[in-house]
């Protein structure tokens, strides 16, 4: 399996602490069946933090990290990506397309549930045909409820950009049965799965249970279909 979205990279976000929690994450996901994941730690242009200030932030907590992997066969491959927060103005920020994840131009776009509104489709479109990235909906489980209208998530789906959901999502029975709507509504969408880990107590990461339910609630051909998409996103393959 492949996790598109994990807070493991140390010390970068409220995710992994230290190196030494990074690798019990990773070899948690390894011993789930991961063998492919992606850091992807939080930008939020409402800090006032640069791109470039971030980079170099990214960069050494990266190498940090692969430093105390190295020689460790037993651990998932590592990629690097970024969570971006979206706001109005992000397609203006120069540079933008570094924070792709590192193989292609899929940027991961979390929403923030305080500034949810209609300006949203507009603004992934704009990051989308002003600067040619793909827009890739972080979390998409989340927002499927009473805090985001069913409207404002039809015409976010409408654009067409790849969804990521959280795997545990699909143990919950309300989160699993909006899922599955969404899905169903929704055919021609392409569908990726991370764990959104950030710590081995409280948000560890859960890809078997993902697995377990999937295999269970979407069938083989579907759980298979998202585990290569997944694959697929991160090494730059992927076809939109």
């Amino acid at each position: 399996m492949t996790d598109t979205h994990t807070h493991i990279l140390p010390a970068m976000d409220d995710g992994a602490a230290s190196v030494e929690e990074s690798l019990k994450l990773l070899s948690a996901l390894a011993l789930q069946g991961v063998n492919q994941v992606a850091a992807t730690p939080h930008f939020k242009p409402s800090t006032n933090e640069s791109i470039d200030s971030f980079l170099a932030r990214r960069n050494e907590s990266e190498a940090l990290l692969r430093q105390a992997m190295e020689g460790r066969t037993d651990l998932p491959q590592l990629h690097i990506g970024t969570e971006v927060t979206l706001s109005v103005e992000l397609s203006q920020f120069e540079g933008l397309e570094k924070l792709c994840y590192k193989n292609g131009n899929f940027l991961l776009i979390e929403l923030d549930p305080f500034t949810v509104g209609s300006w949203i489709p507009r603004a992934l479109y704009d990051i989308s045909n002003r600067l040619l990235l793909t827009p890739v909906i972080a979390h998409i489980d989340r927002y499927l409820g009473d805090d985001v209208s069913p409207k404002l998530i039809e015409e976010i789906m409408k654009l067409n950009c790849p969804v990521q959901f959280n795997g545990y999502a699909l143990a919950k029975f309300n989160k699993r049965r909006q899922l599955l709507k969404i899905m169903n509504r929704h055919p021609d969408t392409i569908f990726v799965v991370g764990s959104d880990c950030h710590n081995i107590h409280l948000r560890p990461p859960a890809m078997d249970v993902f697995e377990k339910k999937a295999m269970k609630h979407l069938g083989e051909d579907f759980f298979d279909e998202i585990c290569e998409n997944s694959r697929l996103m991160l090494t730059g393959e992927l076809i939109t």
